[in-house]
C-alpha cells in the first residue's frame, strides 16, 4: 500500500497491506497494518548470540477505525482510493484518518499503541488543510557538547529507579519509563525530571530552582514533596540522546 513507518529504539516497522483479514469476504482486499522486525538473533559457534539484518513477520492487523474493515479497490487511484499515511510521535504509531474520496481526509491524526495497535489518543493540528502524509516525528537530540563539558547530564531509563541521589543537580536530564521510588539530591537547578510515576523527592523546595518535575498521577502524591506537575496517561518521552559524545571512550 506504500505506507512504511518505524518508531526510535525499535527494530520493528509498520507498513500498510491489503489483505483478505476478513474471513467472511475471501475476495475482498481491507487495509491493515503489518508488523515486521528488521533484525533478529542467531546463535554463533561460541554460544552467544549475533543480531542479524533479516525481516520477519510479527503480526498482521486489520485497521477498523470504526469497528468494520475498509475495503481496499482494486485499482485504489490516489487521492480518490483508501488513505493512509503513517508516521510516528515519540513511543506512539500515528495514522491520519482513512478516507474513501478526496474529502476524507481531515487533519486528525490518531495514536495508536505499537504493539496491540488500539488507539491511545488522538492530535487534532490547528489548520483546515486536509493532512494526507505523515513522517517519523522523533524528539531532537539535547544540545550542547559533553567533552566540553557544557552538555546536560542526561539519564534515560527504561524501567524502575529505586533511588537518585546526589548533593547537586545542574542541567540533570533524567528520562524514566517506569517508576522513579526516590529522588534525593542536596541542590537541584535548571533540570527536568520525568518519571511513571515519581514516588518522593526530598529536596527541599528551597533548594531547587528553574526545575521541572513530572510524573503520573495513578499514585497517591500527596505526600511526594513538591512534585507538582502531574500528567495523566503519561507515556515514555524519547528515547533521547546527546548530539555530541566524548572522543575518549
Amino acid at each position: 500500500m506504500g505506507g512504511l513507518t518505524g518508531l526510535a529504539g525499535s527494530n520493528q516497522v509498520y507498513p500498510t497491506v491489503a489483505a483478505t483479514f476478513d474471513s467472511f469476504q475471501p475476495n475482498v482486499n481491507q487495509l491493515g497494518l503489518l508488523t515486521a522486525a528488521t533484525s533478529t538473533p542467531e546463535t554463533n559457534p561460541s554460544g552467544g548470540l549475533t543480531l542479524v539484518r533479516q525481516f520477519s513477520t510479527v503480526s498482521e492487523n486489520a485497521i477498523k477505525p470504526n469497528g468494520a474493515y475498509v475495503k481496499v479497490p482494486s485499482n485504489n487511484p490516489p487521492p480518490t482510493g483508501v488513505g493512509l499515511s503513517e508516521g510516528s510521535v515519540d513511543s506512539s504509531l500515528a495514522l491520519n484518518t482513512i478516507g474513501t474520496t478526496s474529502t476524507g481526509y481531515t487533519n486528525t491524526v490518531r495514536l495508536l499503541w505499537p504493539v496491540s495497535l488500539t488507539q491511545r489518543g488522538t492530535i487534532t493540528l490547528d489548520t483546515t488543510d486536509p493532512i494526507t502524509d505523515l513522517t517519523e516525528s522523533f524528539r531532537p537530540d539535547l544540545t550542547g557538547s559533553t567533552a566540553d563539558g557544557t552538555g546536560p547530564a542526561l539519564i534515560d531509563v527504561q524501567g524502575n529507579i529505586q533511588s537518585v541521589r546526589g548533593l547537586t543537580a545542574n542541567g540533570l536530564v533524567l528520562n524514566n519509563t517506569g517508576y522513579t521510588n526516590l529522588i534525593r539530591i542536596g541542590q537541584i537547578s535548571n533540570s527536568t525530571i520525568l518519571a511513571q510515576p515519581i514516588g518522593h523527592i526530598l529536596t527541599p523546595p528551597a533548594q531547587r530552582s528553574n526545575d521541572v518535575l513530572i510524573s503520573t498521577n495513578n499514585r497517591d502524591y500527596g505526600t511526594r514533596g513538591g512534585v507538582n506537575i502531574l500528567v495523566a496517561g503519561l507515556y515514555q518521552i524519547g528515547p533521547l540522546s546527546l548530539t555530541n559524545t566524548n572522543p575518549t571512550p
